[in-house]
């Protein structure tokens, strides 16, 4: 087993992916959009299988089901057939087992995810090309994603996270005040309809 410093916690409204001094932020909005955020220019976490960091395996399990969806979903697809899908195209290399997201705003920061054996590392990167001042933030949107309909495999994959972080820290009060916080703000007429839409 491999010793790990790797904890993953309930902070601000965020889900907090902490390894050494590298740190990776989730959140959903209330229109379901999933955020990453890391306050570096580039960010890497590594989740090891063979840890002996329980949290750091829940983690692990919790994007190893991601990427299986996702690949799953592109390989049924026929990826293969050309014009079959319009996708960017480095989206899923899968000779190198890589899935790259390009942020769904005006920036072009990525989130990676890459299989490399009994781990997965997960990268967020800042565009080169943006200014100093924006930050390094990949948006997952629910409505007019470049990536069809794969941002639903990163909506599970929060409310999966979500869960086993609530499993992990059972007493943490501020589990109680994201669900608080997400309570009051209510049900959006851009959720609503979407809800409607896919029911």
């Amino acid at each position: 087993m491999k010793k790990s410093d790797f904890s993953l916690i309930s902070s601000g409204g965020y889900i907090v992916l902490q390894e050494g001094n590298d740190s990776c932020l989730i959140r959903q909005t209330v229109d379901n959009d999933v955020m990453f955020s890391a306050s570096k220019e580039k960010a890497e976490i590594e989740f090891r299988v063979d840890s002996d960091n329980f949290e750091e395996l829940q983690a692990y399990l919790v994007f190893e089901s991601l990427m299986k969806s996702i690949i799953g979903r592109y390989i049924l697809n026929d990826y293969h057939k050309e014009g079959s899908l319009v996708l960017p195209e480095d989206f899923i290399n899968l000779e190198d087992r890589r899935i790259i997201w390009h942020s769904d705003s005006s920036t072009d920061n990525t989130l990676m995810l890459e299989y490399t054996g009994n781990s997965i590392r997960l990268a967020i990167c800042k565009d080169i090309k943006a200014n100093r001042s924006s930050g390094n933030i990949v948006r997952i949107r629910t409505n007019g994603s470049d990536y069809n309909y794969y941002y639903q495999e990163f909506v599970d994959f929060y409310r999966n996270l979500e869960m086993i972080e609530k499993r992990l820290h059972p007493d943490d009060k501020s589990n109680n005040e994201i669900g608080k916080q997400f309570n009051n703000k209510g049900t959006s007429k851009r959720k609503r309809l979407y809800i409607f839409k896919h029911l």
